[in-house]
């Protein structure tokens, strides 16, 4: 019974150890889920921006068609798609980005747990 006594304390110890991994987990995977979600929503703006500028350059070269050799509708047409095909380019190589990230970080995270849990010396 002593002997139970006297390890007692330990065992709280460990189970308070293996919780607080159990927490700095939880933590850090809140941290990921946030990181990411502000690179994609950053990744969107810039897309939206970029999508922005592109509807106003093309407007822009429809209202100026033919005044000082400018281009009219087809080569204007053109233009904007290529512009638009860029954003998506942008958009994409931005949310590729933010998965590896997410996927380094999620990595991170896993190993920083198994370092916790596994020890020397492991929690119970």
């Amino acid at each position: 019974m002593l002997l139970i006594l006297a390890i007692a304390p330990c065992l709280l110890q460990a189970q308070q150890s293996c919780q607080q991994c159990n927490n700095n987990y939880s933590q850090c995977e809140t941290q990921e889920g946030q990181e990411y979600s502000n690179c994609s929503n950053q990744a969107q703006n810039t897309y939206n921006l970029c999508v922005q500028v592109a509807n106003a350059t093309w407007a822009n070269c429809l209202n100026n068609c033919g005044s000082n050799g400018s281009m009219c509708d087809p080569a204007c047409n053109e233009k904007h798609y290529g512009d638009l095909d860029a954003c998506q380019g942008e958009y994409g190589a931005l949310m590729s980005g933010c998965s590896q990230a997410k996927y380094w970080m999620e990595v991170g995270c896993t190993e920083a747990h198994n370092a916790c849990t596994q020890g020397p010396p492991p929690c119970q």
